[in-house]
């Protein structure tokens, strides 16, 4: 069963994504945190990871950047609330960080999904058992 790592400051946030999450079956965890979404990670390895760019304490890119040397496999999406000027500048930014794809909120659920379908899809089967 894949592992779905999500990080958002928004709890609202969070619960509607394990809810979109959870109905393919995948094993979701989550996180306020960048800190604690860096100790998730050394204990249980998300296959992938969906991280806020914009959260109190450790930021989206600081959280990607030590996830992307602490779990090199996890396939990181980006997700903001950002404004199409501002996450067109993320996008680039994301991916000079190691990131993949970056999601809009509001995200449609089958954007979301598509996403991580995709994201998973270059993860070793064997990294997923």
């Amino acid at each position: 069963m894949a592992r779905i790592l999500v990080v958002d400051d928004d709890p609202m946030i969070l619960q509607l994504l394990v809810e979109i999450l959870n109905k393919p079956g995948y094993d979701v965890r989550t996180t306020t945190s960048g800190d604690e979404a860096i100790r998730i990670s050394e204990a249980w390895l998300p296959n992938v990871a969906i991280v806020d760019v914009v959260m109190p304490g450790k930021g989206g890119l600081e959280t990607i950047m030590e996830l992307r040397q602490l779990v090199p496999k996890t396939r990181i999406l980006v997700l903001t609330g950002r404004v199409p000027t501002e996450a067109t500048v993320l996008d680039e930014l994301a991916a000079s960080f190691g990131a993949g794809s970056v999601l809009r909120k509001p995200i449609p659920n089958e954007v979301l999904l598509q996403a991580v379908e995709t994201a998973l899809a270059s993860v070793e089967r064997s990294d997923m058992e």
